[in-house]
C-alpha cells in the first residue's frame, strides 16, 4: 500500500469522497470539508460540557436575549469554536486531502463520549481516531490528565487502600470506584486496532496482515522519516515536543 506509514480509515474516508463524486478536487476534499464541519460541532458541545456549570452567579444571570449570549455558559463555546474554526486545523486541513482532520473528529467525539461517561464507546472511537493517525493515542494522555485532575481523591483513595489491604493481605482488595471503568477506553482502543486494521487493509492489499507487525512496520517507517527525503527542511524529522516552536513550519508541498 502507498505511503504505509499511515493507517488506512483516513484514505478510505477519502476513497469515499472520489467513488461519490468522482476523482476531482470535489471527490478529494468533500469527506475532509464534512468532518472538519462536524467537529466545529463537536468542539462546542465540548465547551459547553465543560463550562455548563460556570454560568454567572446566583442573582446576576442576565436576562433577555442579548443577556443570553453574554452568559459564560454560552459566551466560552462560542468564542472557543470561533477560535477552533478558525484555526488551521481546521480552517486549512479541513478542506485538503489530508488524514489530520478524519482523526480530529473522532478524537474530538471521543472526548465528548468520556465527558458524558461512555468510556467503552470512548474507547472505541479512539480507535477510530488512531485508524485515521496513529498519533491520536497522544489523546488517550490527555484523557489520563483531566481524569488525574478531576478524580484525584478517588484515584487517591484508591491507591490508599490497596497500599494499606496489600500490606496486611496477600490478595488484592475488592474496590468499588467508578473511576476504575475509565481502564475501558486504552482497552477498547486496543480491539479497535487490532480487529480494523487487518480488515481495512485487505481490500487494498489482498493479505491478511498481522496487526502487530503491521503496527512495528508503519513505527519504523515513521522514526526512519528525514527532512533529506523531501529535499528542504520541512519540519518532518522534529520531535513532538518541539512542534510548538518549529520556526518555519512544515510545508505540504517543498517544491
Amino acid at each position: 500500500m502507498e505511503r504505509p506509514e499511515h493507517v488506512p480509515l483516513g484514505k478510505w474516508l477519502i476513497a469515499g469522497g472520489i467513488w461519490i463524486f468522482g476523482d476531482n478536487t470535489v471527490g478529494w476534499r468533500a469527506p475532509s470539508i464534512f468532518f472538519s464541519i462536524v467537529s466545529i460541532f463537536l468542539f462546542y458541545f465540548i465547551c459547553r460540557r465543560l463550562v455548563r456549570r460556570n454560568s454567572l452567579p446566583d442573582g446576576e444571570e442576565q436576562t433577555g436575549r442579548m443577556g443570553r449570549w453574554f452568559r459564560l455558559s454560552t459566551f466560552i463555546p462560542v468564542a472557543a469554536v470561533f477560535l477552533f474554526a478558525t484555526e488551521n486545523m481546521s480552517f486549512v486541513m479541513g478542506h485538503i486531502a489530508m488524514l489530520d482532520v478524519f482523526s480530529i473528529a473522532f478524537m474530538l467525539l471521543g472526548f465528548l463520549l468520556y465527558l458524558r461517561g461512555n468510556y467503552l464507546s470512548c474507547g472505541f472511537v479512539m480507535g477510530l481516531s488512531m485508524l485515521c493517525k496513529a498519533m491520536a493515542l497522544l489523546a488517550v494522555l490527555a484523557i489520563a490528565i483531566h481524569l488525574i485532575i478531576t478524580r484525584w481523591s478517588e484515584i487517591w483513595a484508591i491507591v490508599r487502600q490497596c497500599g494499606r489491604r496489600l500490606l496486611r493481605k496477600p490478595k488484592l482488595p475488592d474496590i468499588r470506584y467508578r473511576v476504575l471503568e475509565a481502564l475501558l477506553i486504552p482497552l477498547m482502543l486496543c480491539i479497535t486496532w487490532v480487529v480494523l486494521i487487518p480488515l481495512l487493509e485487505y481490500p487494498a492489499t489482498h493479505e491478511w496482515v498481522d496487526p502487530v507487525t503491521r503496527t512495528e512496520q508503519m513505527l519504523d517507517t515513521h522514526l526512519s522519516l528525514n527532512d533529506e527525503d523531501y529535499g528542504s527542511p520541512t519540519g518532518m524529522a522534529t520531535n513532538p515536543w518541539k512542534w510548538l516552536i518549529w520556526p518555519a513550519g512544515i510545508y505540504y508541498w517543498h517544491d
